[in-house]
């Protein structure tokens, strides 16, 4: 990842969320961290959900080496929408849900069993030359690197809760649009904390502003003394009808409110 540095983009975070702010990028890691499973196969049958209209079922013929868990040769799962193709190659991203079989409840017990079922939360689609973002904010395109970036990334512990970043306008996902400013989701880790940090450390006072936002993701001691720290900041920066706003010092303060840090 890398820092923003610009003043282009301190215009967006300074005026709010857009109608053109709606560009949502998931990346490789999040993916990956926040599935059960992670399957590289060929379709080999598309059939209706027998209770959910907006559902199909998709079965897979599995390729190997497995990605991320301990699926077999065929392996099924739920997609929203009509899905993909019969022989269409996909790389799909499944979480586990719990829901009722198709037999009622136990006679014996009156208690309806739930059943553990594969519920697709993205797929790459073979015939969109396999492209992805990184948290770095860069895209990696072929099969051949994903698979290998998705089974380094499964040796990973999970982590099942996500940020988001707003992307860099002269990143590859950026586009360079001060109009339309991204976002990517990635894991809520040690890595994206160190990022943030980052941003708060930087010379840029955009960055610091951004950074300030973002760590209240990351409530602990330590990170509370960093944002009082910020409240000394002296960056002012341009506000609406020509007033200055220190909005270093206001960003660390909403912050530290958010976390109920008495302010002296």
């Amino acid at each position: 990842m890398k820092a923003f540095g610009t003043a282009l983009l301190m215009t967006v975070v300074l005026a709010g969320p857009s109608r053109a702010d709606m560009v949502t990028h998931h990346s490789l890691e999040w993916l990956v961290s926040s599935s059960d499973h992670v399957v590289d196969g060929e379709v080999s049958a598309v059939r209706p959900h027998p209770r959910r209209t907006d559902r199909r079922l998709l079965v897979l013929k599995v390729r190997r080496p497995r990605l991320k868990g301990g699926t077999p040769r065929s392996f099924s799962a739920q997609v929203p929408g009509r899905g993909p193709t019969v022989g269409q190659r996909v790389i799909i991203f499944t979480r586990t849900i719990y829901a009722p079989g198709s037999c009622g409840p136990d006679p014996r017990t009156g208690k309806t069993l739930l059943h553990p079922q594969q519920l697709v939360t993205a797929m790459i689609d073979g015939r969109r030359n396999w492209t992805v973002p990184t948290r770095d904010f860069r895209r990696v395109q072929g099969v051949k690197t994903l698979r290998r970036l998705i089974k380094k990334m499964a040796k990973t512990e999970g982590v099942k809760r996500s940020v988001g970043l707003p992307v860099p306008p002269d990143s590859e996902l950026g586009g360079n649009d001060r109009f339309n400013t991204a976002t990517l989701i990635v894991p809520r880790d040690a890595e994206t904390e160190r990022y943030v940090l980052g941003l708060i450390g930087s010379r840029a006072a955009a960055d610091r502003v951004l950074g300030a936002q973002l760590l209240v993701h990351y409530e602990s001691a330590a990170n509370i003394r960093t944002l009082l720290k910020l409240r000394d900041d002296p960056a002012v920066i341009g506000g609406k009808d020509g007033k200055t706003v220190r909005w270093v010092r206001a960003s660390a303060e909403a912050t530290l409110k958010r976390w109920k840090v008495p302010l002296p």
